[in-house]
């Protein structure tokens, strides 16, 4: 049985939202139980292990999604192991969310992804022009059947079934439509 664990960028909002729910500064182990709380994953959801373990995948998501939201200006440390809502991260809109993710992703210095440790995909463009073309259809269009047809020579899953376990991964999501 393969148990679907939503992406970090899923877990954006709803952790923003349970900073603000709960008063607007929480701890690592508060917010991860406030966010599956609020989204009710299941306990099928919450004890698949990142790797080995011992942290869980969707915690390591959340690890993620505060780090976005941090580099977003939506979110602070402001002590180690405790995050505090911004004054942007008050004021922002649902909708915003994917638009500062892109903005802040094309900030990154990573261009490439793995498939597997033996195989490297490089990005060679910015995700705000890939998701500006992608409103044509143009863009993915022309990168996504030649990734897939890769993917598939190699016995791997195509870009949509493809989980993000990192930002690069996640990289790949927002251009296959992901997002």
């Amino acid at each position: 049985m393969t148990v679907e664990i939503p992406p970090y960028h899923f877990f954006l909002w709803p952790a923003l939202q349970a900073v603000i729910a709960l008063g607007g500064s929480a701890s690592i182990a508060e917010l991860d139980t406030a966010v599956i709380d609020r989204e009710n994953l299941s306990p099928e959801v919450q004890s698949v292990l990142h790797g080995d373990g011992p942290m869980t995948e969707v915690q390591y998501r959340l690890a993620w999604a505060r780090t976005y939201l941090k580099g977003m200006g939506l979110l602070t440390n402001s002590q180690r192991g405790v995050w505090s809502v911004t004054e942007l991260g008050e004021t922002v809109a649902e909708d915003q969310i994917p638009t500062l993710r892109v903005e802040w992703a094309d900030k990154l210095p990573m261009d490439h992804f793995d498939i597997r440790p033996s195989i490297q995909v490089t990005r060679s463009w910015k995700l705000a022009d890939a998701v500006a073309q992608d409103s044509t259809g143009q863009f993915i269009a022309e990168v996504r059947e030649p990734i897939n047809q890769v993917l598939a020579a190699l016995d791997e899953p195509q870009l949509e079934d493809i989980q993000p376990h990192s930002p690069d991964v996640s990289a790949v999501n927002t251009l296959s439509g992901d997002h």
